[in-house]
């Protein structure tokens, strides 16, 4: 029985062994970032401090794939996630992929989130068709994805960049004429209209932005693994259902590469 005992005990040690020297999360635990700001991500009840949402399950289930525990932490802004990411903070950090985020390596695309824009109801704006025209001002949050895509796609009007994530200031420049037009998720715009009178959202969409998993240069393996569960996943259905599950609007599964 004693033989037994310390066998089953070498075992147990070897298993934890194997877990803490995994790539993806070598504490032995996988440390997840995400942005707080980001409905169709995942959102946390101030009261339980429960999180829900595709990427966190997403996250849980990567983290019981590599047998390891998750801590999942939301942060303030895009920037913040690479950095975490970049400086060791964090394993893994769910963001938008763009030129400037630079410094990491992204997994590919898991799933797409519509970006549109709010007007004021009595705007002559009625689709994104009418974004671009001259003598328009566009507002997008400094270094969003969309704000990226806007510096290239607008051609006639200008980009007015704007760092209140929680959207306050644009909704008050956009009634008081400042801007004509703010872009950002459909999300983030539907929670900007709960609390904001004389605004409307378009009914279309400017593009989707592909969300991926963010992690460092120097872990190419882990970087391949993350993209294989990706596969698996989307092809079993998972982050669909993940994506149903949140009951977050204008979010879709994105295509495998």
């Amino acid at each position: 029985m004693r033989r037994l005992l310390m066998i089953l005990l070498a075992a147990g040690g070897f298993a934890a062994a194997v877990r803490a020297e995994t790539p993806l999360a070598p504490a032995g635990a996988l440390r997840a970032v995400y942005l707080a700001g980001n409905p169709a991500q995942a959102i946390r009840n101030v009261s339980t401090g429960e999180i829900k949402g595709a990427s966190a399950d997403l996250a849980r289930e990567i983290a019981k794939r590599h047998k390891v525990e998750l801590s999942l932490k939301g942060l303030g802004s895009p920037a913040a996630v690479i950095e975490a990411v970049k400086s060791g903070e964090a394993d893994i950090g769910f963001v938008a992929p763009n030129n400037e985020r630079t410094g990491v390596a992204f997994t590919q695309a898991y799933m797409l989130v519509q970006q549109s824009f709010l007007v004021k109801e009595t705007s002559d704006i009625k689709s994104v068709a009418d974004i671009d025209k001259p003598n328009r001002v566009i507002g997008a949050n400094n270094g969003d994805s969309v704000a990226v895509y806007l510096k290239s796609w607008l051609k006639q009007a200008t980009l007015k960049e704007n760092a209140d994530f929680t959207l306050q200031e644009p909704v008050k420049q956009l009634n008081d004429g400042t801007l004509d037009a703010f872009a950002a998720n459909r999300q983030r715009l539907g929670a900007a209209l709960r609390g904001a009178k004389g605004l409307r959202m378009l009914p279309d969409n400017l593009y989707g932005v592909p969300q991926t998993i963010a992690i460092s240069l120097d872990k190419p393996e882990a970087l391949a693994a993350l993209d294989k569960i990706i596969d698996e996943l989307r092809a079993s259905g998972f982050i669909k259902s993940a994506i149903d599950a949140s009951g977050v609007d204008g979010v879709i599964v994105a295509p495998g590469k």
